[in-house]
């Protein structure tokens, strides 16, 4: 499955199953780069107003990561080539 990083939503939860590894301010966009059960995932939304609470947002934070289902890709395995 691919999507995307700026479909991807980020909110603080404390109950999330994503952790925050780092936040990258860019001028009008922010990077927030994430973990999600291991795997390192990277969402990037335009920088928060001053008072969002993404704008608190601190390295090891609990996330809720969401995005809409049709921003979703599958991308079939590839066959393995012929021996």
């Amino acid at each position: 499955m691919a999507i995307r990083p700026e479909r991807i939503a980020v909110a603080p939860d404390p109950a999330g199953t994503g952790r925050l590894r780092a936040v990258t301010y860019l001028g009008a966009r922010t990077e927030y780069h994430l973990d999600l059960a291991g795997e390192a995932i990277v969402a990037v939304s335009p920088t928060p107003l001053p008072d969002d609470p993404r704008r608190r947002l601190a390295a090891g934070d609990p996330v809720r990561i969401t995005w809409i289902p049709d921003a979703a890709r599958v991308i079939p395995a590839a066959e393995s080539p012929a021996r």
